[in-house]
């Protein structure tokens, strides 16, 4: 049996209504019952000139320019996954049991996650202050806003 091809005119025209990989994904299967993977996707908006669908990480999650030699730190995958959750993506299937864990440790011993980005870890976990509202993380200086803990 050939593959099938991808839609071109209707991919792209819902890349251009805003929707995800993940959603595109879905809706080939559902309405073309084409099956493809999200990698799939992604190559095909490069190869076509596309702009890049990568969701922006809220401020509120992760403020800090994070540093090439900490971006593959665990805190910041789950502060990542936090991101996925409130976006309202499920919880990756390898962090179903350590993401819920962490949120519960962050609450239950009072802490919040900070970044000094000249340390060798990174990330490190900080007394919750009262200015940290209900933050998951210590917000720099510069910046005002406290984020709200939603869940």
């Amino acid at each position: 049996m050939a593959a099938k091809v991808i839609p071109d005119q209707e991919v792209e025209r819902l890349i251009k209504a805003g929707l995800n990989q993940g959603e595109i994904v879905d809706y080939l299967r559902e309405k073309h019952h084409i099956q493809v993977t999200r990698k799939a996707i992604s190559l095909w908006s490069r190869r076509r000139g596309m702009p890049r669908q990568r969701p922006a990480t809220p401020v509120d999650i992760i403020p800090w320019k994070i540093e090439p030699q900490h971006r593959h730190k665990q805190i910041l995958t789950l502060l990542r996954t936090e991101a996925k959750v409130r976006r309202g993506d499920p919880v990756p299937p390898r962090l179903a049991s350590t993401y819920p864990r962490w949120r519960e440790m962050l609450r239950t011993e009072g802490l919040v996650v900070d970044y000094k980005p000249e340390s060798e870890e990174g990330f490190v976990y900080v007394p919750r202050r009262k200015s940290d509202g209900d933050a998951l993380v210590r917000m720099p200086k510069d910046i005002t806003a406290a984020p709200r803990w939603e869940g």
